[in-house]
């Protein structure tokens, strides 16, 4: 009976010495029947649980576990960078037409300082009147030499074309243009979830001459912006960047809007608090000091 066990195991490629405990030996079974009949079990049982185990090189059904397994699912690459795929095509979600990253029109279509205004970001419309410093031809003149002509120009509206308690102001963005061609990512992604750099959200009008700093104690700004402060900007957008390639794959790409216009409502806040490191020109400080100087002379006339 043994034989023909081990028979049945040689047809099946089963290694039958498994079937012997550490105490028994091919001597002791042929010695006595009891024995035979013991091994014959034990490699019988052991058989049966080898062949109940499954076959590697079997061919697995259709339709199986397995099967399904090796079935790649479809994948839609939708237009954020570094997209890893989507069960779905999602590009419908983007805003249509894109939002822009360059200087040009807002939203709304109309060119930004236009916007702006009609937005109510001038500062009277903001803080209400303020302080009047009562500017006169001589406080613009020591401010803009009027032998070159814009700067007559200017003056001449600061004089004739804006009164009190409006002002000339320079529209300032306040993450700067330029800025956003240094994380191209995140510029493209903005545009798809119609992300303006000219929309109010990052917009503010400031003071163009010195003397009116008085007014609203607000800083002066004219021409570009200092490099120290493009570079703490720059380093925020980087770091959001880096963050908002997961907004794709958790369906949250227009959270990446609002985190821009979070990084514009924090510098506005650091320019209207007068923080170090914050300041639009070296000068600031001075601006600030000899326009309440002048104020204060005027006081004692």
């Amino acid at each position: 009976m043994a034989d023909k066990i081990i028979d049945a195991g040689k047809k099946h490629q089963f290694k039958i010495s498994v079937a012997y405990s550490e105490e028994e030996t091919p001597a002791e079974e042929s010695a006595s029947p009891a024995g035979n009949m013991a091994a014959s079990a034990v490699a019988t049982s052991r058989i049966t649980e080898k062949t109940d185990l499954p076959n590697d090189n079997k061919k697995t059904q259709p339709g199986s576990s397995v099967a399904n397994s090796d079935k790649k699912q479809k994948t839609y690459i939708c237009d954020w960078k570094n997209c890893k795929g989507h069960p779905e095509d999602i590009n419908h979600k983007y805003r249509n037409p894109e939002g822009n990253t360059n200087r040009g029109n807002a939203t709304s279509g109309k060119d930004y300082e236009t916007e702006w205004i009609y937005e109510n970001l001038e500062p009277w419309q903001l803080y209400g009147n303020g302080n009047n410093p009562r500017a006169t031809y001589d406080d613009f003149a020591k401010d803009n030499d009027p032998s070159k002509p814009w700067n007559e120009t200017i003056i001449n509206k600061a004089l004739n074309d804006v009164t009190y308690p409006a002002y000339v102001t320079q529209k300032h963005h306040l993450i700067s243009v330029n800025l956003f061609d240094s994380v191209p990512e995140l510029a493209h992604n903005a545009k798809l979830v119609g992300y303006n750099v000219n929309d109010k959200e990052n917009g503010v009008c400031l003071p163009y001459f010195k003397i009116d700093i008085v007014q609203h104690n607000l800083q002066c700004h004219r021409g570009s912006h200092p490099a120290a402060y493009n570079e703490k900007i720059l380093l925020l957008l980087k770091t959001l960047q880096k963050k908002s390639i997961s907004y794709c794959q958790s369906d949250n790409q227009y959270l990446l809007k609002e985190k821009i216009n979070k990084i514009s409502e924090r510098i506005l806040d650091h320019i209207n608090n007068w923080r170090p490191g914050w300041y639009l020109t070296s000068s600031a400080l001075s601006h600030k000091k000899w326009a309440y100087e002048q104020i204060a002379k005027k006081g004692k006339e």
